[in-house]
């Protein structure tokens, strides 16, 4: 509930910069999408999990379809590794970012308005990214392998 709002809260703020920059644009960012999966991306080849992963989704897709127990724990624990790294790379991000528009502040007026707009919208971009793909990918699937693992049981 906590990260709900939280995108709530980045989501009016991003409309709020997209009613100052008049570009909608700005709600669609290519580069934050890219650093955030290329960190996932890495853990799943570091951790060699390619075919948990695969048997992971395989049981959200399909619902008939089962897995070994001990496959639907390991998936279980890998996607709960990707919520986490998909954190830190968003706080990476966010780092980055706002060192970079610090280091190359500009008080012009023009500046302000055209690019510091564009520029700060990337870190809140990046934020609700990280927290969709928590929220609507990673932990549903958990819970779904984590419920079958009880059902299984019993």
């Amino acid at each position: 509930m906590f990260l709900l709002s939280i995108a709530v809260i980045l989501l009016g703020i991003l409309l709020f910069m997209y009613l100052l920059s008049a570009d909608i644009l700005i709600l669609f960012n290519l580069p934050a999408l890219v650093f955030l999966l290329i960190p996932l991306l890495g853990v799943l080849i570091a951790t060699n999990s390619l075919k948990v992963f695969a048997a992971g989704i395989k049981v959200v897709v399909f619902p008939k379809e089962e897995i070994a127990e001990d496959i639907r724990g390991k998936a279980a624990s890998l996607f709960r590794l990707l919520s986490k790294t998909t954190i830190l790379a968003a706080v990476v991000v966010i780092l980055i970012s706002f060192i970079t528009i610090f280091m190359n502040l500009n008080l012009e007026e023009h500046w302000i308005t055209d690019t510091l707009i564009a520029k700060i919208s990337m870190p809140f971009i990046t934020l609700i990214y990280a927290i969709v793909l928590i929220l609507a990918v990673f932990e549903p699937i958990v819970f779904i392998l984590k419920k079958r693992s009880g059902a299984g049981k019993r």
